[in-house]
């Protein structure tokens, strides 16, 4: 789909700022050109005009960690009051996950990804788990991705919780889909790991070998809670990420999961072998795990992304709660806005460039095409300077009205393109009350 958007105002997050009354020329999904509306409709008179409305694009925001298949348990009942880590991925998660069937599977991301697309999600990084339907449950997930039209990187959860068997079958899974959709340009694949403390060195050797061939890298939940480093200190005499080093887990691509209860040397290890790391706030808040050493490696330069561990989609609302929580943590009012812009406008487009080809992250020529439209009308000046000033007290709530992927419409008005909302959203309500029954 080849189109000028015009009459918007136009974030670009490069050097050229913030531009007004402006128009974009989009052609086979990458942004071709910037200017005034005449000019670019001289260049390419045959090209779709979509009328902006005065309205403000953004490049499509990219959440760099989550869980579509938790979509179906908000508001869901919990059977004892958890008072650990543990027992909250034992009374609530780890019961969830087995009772999953393929169209819970399907729905559940389908419900996930409208949320996406409604908080301005272009791209999300999801991390899936399903012990008693675990061949073809990324399949599952793919259709639903390609339905929605978004871009995702999608990975099964290799653990020893369910067993050996189940542990084989995560490894074949995310090698069969790894395989299948290698160089696809809306869908790629990472290796899903659990963490430590639920994966033997058995394991973990098998998993390296068979992720030694694709390069995709591995997609691991580290030092999250408190268990997981005390399991390692017991287990293998070393803290978590020493011991993932030792496994050959901290690769090329790799993403290592909110990275909360590590120190100093654990930071130098990260920096040397160059991996990623997400920045969950408001799941870790809520599960009252602890706060990462973040200013200490973003200081160091580390690649910290941001993401919602499935607590939510709305990944523009974690970059607040990234800055308030920082400040709240170091006791300083001063920090938070370069280090959420870094995180969130930088390093996620970053991350998200390891698993495509292309250039993300900004509305400038040669970048893939992904943005959105935000309805919002400034009451103060706003410029590139206030930007985040805005986005943190403006745009929340935020009324996505348009999303583009690749250059095509996911969601136009406010509508979705490709998908029965209503429909969808009361199938979804059937099946939460069949899953909330079998808990």
């Amino acid at each position: 789909m080849d189109f000028i958007l015009k009459d918007i105002t136009t974030v670009t997050l490069s050097e050229k700022g913030i531009l007004e009354r402006s128009s974009i020329l989009v052609k086979d999904g990458i942004i071709l050109e910037f200017g005034d509306f005449e000019t670019l409709k001289a260049s390419s008179p045959r090209a779709e005009v979509i009328d902006g409305g005065g309205k403000i694009a953004l490049p499509g925001f990219i959440n760099a960690h989550t869980h579509l298949y938790s979509s179906l348990a908000r508001g869901m009942p919990i059977k004892g009051a958890p008072s650990s880590f543990r027992e909250i991925l034992e009374f609530i998660w780890w019961k969830l996950d087995r009772v999953l069937e393929p169209e819970d599977i399907y729905l559940s991301a389908l419900v996930g990804l409208i949320g996406a697309v409604r908080c301005g999600v272009t791209s999300l990084i999801d991390h899936h788990a399903s012990p008693n339907y675990i061949k073809g449950s990324l399949d599952l997930i793919e259709k639903a991705v390609r339905e929605v039209g978004l871009r995702a990187v999608l990975s099964y959860e290799v653990t020893d919780r369910n067993g050996k068997k189940g542990a084989l079958e995560g490894i074949e899974e995310n090698v069969r889909f790894a395989r299948k959709i290698k160089d696809d340009d809306k869908i790629r694949a990472s290796f899903g790991l659990h963490a430590s403390f639920t994966l033997s060195t058995e394991t973990l050797k098998l998993c390296r070998e068979a992720e030694s061939d694709l390069n995709i890298g591995f997609h691991i939940h580290v030092a999250e809670g408190i268990e997981d480093l005390e399991d390692s200190l017991k287990k293998y005499g070393m803290r978590t990420v020493e011991r993932l080093d030792r496994e050959g887990v901290l690769k090329d691509r790799s993403l290592l999961i909110h990275t909360v209860h590590i120190d100093e040397s654990e930071i130098d290890i990260i920096e040397k072998r160059g991996v990623s790391t997400v920045h969950n706030p408001s799941s870790n808040m809520n599960n009252a795990v602890g706060y990462p050493p973040l200013p200490a490696m973003l200081q160091r330069g580390l690649r910290v992304g941001l993401g919602t561990d499935g607590y939510t989609q709305h990944v523009l609302g974690e970059m607040r709660a990234a800055i308030v929580l920082m400040r709240h943590a170091t006791g300083n009012p001063s920090i938070g806005y370069p280090q959420a812009y870094s995180m969130f406008f930088e390093n996620n487009p970053a991350i998200l460039g390891q698993f495509f080809s292309g250039k993300f992250g900004k509305l400038e020529k040669g970048y893939r095409a992904d943005f959105i439209l935000v309805d919002y009308t400034p009451p103060t000046p706003f410029t590139g300077d206030n930007l985040l000033g805005h986005l943190v007290f403006g745009f929340l709530p935020l009324k996505v009205t348009d999303v583009f992927v690749g250059g095509e419409a996911v969601m136009r008005n406010g509508k979705l393109a490709n998908i029965d909302e209503a429909s969808v959203l009361e199938k979804a309500r059937i099946r939460a009350r069949e899953i909330w029954r079998k808990l």
